[in-house]
């Protein structure tokens, strides 16, 4: 399997957050979007502008995307809101009702990643409508991630597999086996090199992203996974 031709654009000046929002502002969004239950994922996003070789990117769109909390919940709603004010900009529904379990947002990409029932749907940053509907797993989808360039899609599920998407396209690029429980989450490294996944079945599992193969299982943990992030260095 290789996925080394298809990653990504050359990214000539990038300086990109995006980041996991800790318990208390999970819960100070559910406040604010007023979900009826509680919220189960949220993503906070700073982006400052970006100049891309070989692709136009507009300036304005990057500032006005600039500060915005996406969270989905047990409801089944998706609500984008306004880090600065914190005033809801947008809520609607988007898997049939069905809780929505992760949420993750590409500025550079210019969408929104949501995970649910056993489907990932793609949604437009500016219109939020639906680009693409990304199946194939067979039970629950319980981790989403994107790449920093926005041009990997990765998704955890029970069905104790993690695949990873092309965003262009929305073709499966591979399907990654071998964790003996439900995937709790999975992550990307920047360098676009691995990706992390954290299991129900207490390890993390380190996979090429070349070769789709499982370089090192992480052992140690007495009880479930619930969660990975690759550090910036």
């Amino acid at each position: 399997i290789s996925m080394a031709n298809h990653l990504r654009e050359e990214c000539v000046y990038r300086e990109c957050v995006c980041s996991e929002l800790g318990c208390g502002a999970v819960m100070r969004v559910c406040e604010l979007e007023r979900h009826k239950r509680d919220v189960c994922g949220g993503v906070i996003v700073k982006c400052s502008v970006c100049v891309w070789r070989g692709a136009r990117r507009d300036y304005e769109r990057h500032t006005r995307m600039n500060h915005l909390i996406v969270s989905g919940g047990l409801s089944g709603e998706i609500c984008v809101c306004d880090g600065r004010d914190f005033g809801v900009i947008r809520k609607w529904r988007g898997h049939d009702g069905k809780p929505v379990r992760s949420v993750c947002v590409s500025v550079v990409g210019g969408f929104i990643v949501s995970g649910s029932d056993y489907s990932v749907c793609v949604w437009d940053l500016e219109t939020y409508s639906l680009r693409q509907k990304l199946v194939g797993h067979r039970r629950y989808v319980t981790s989403v991630c994107v790449s920093d360039d926005g041009s990997l899609i990765l998704s955890g599920s029970r069905d104790k597999t993690i695949r990873v998407w092309r965003s262009s396209s929305g073709e499966c690029v591979c399907t990654l086996s071998g964790h003996t429980s439900s995937v709790r989450s999975v992550c990307i490294s920047h360098d676009y090199g691995f990706i992390a996944s954290g299991s129900y079945d207490t390890t993390i599992r380190l996979w090429s992203l070349s070769s789709g193969v499982c370089v090192k299982t992480l052992e140690g943990h007495t009880h479930r996974v619930l969660s990975v992030v690759f550090s910036y260095d």
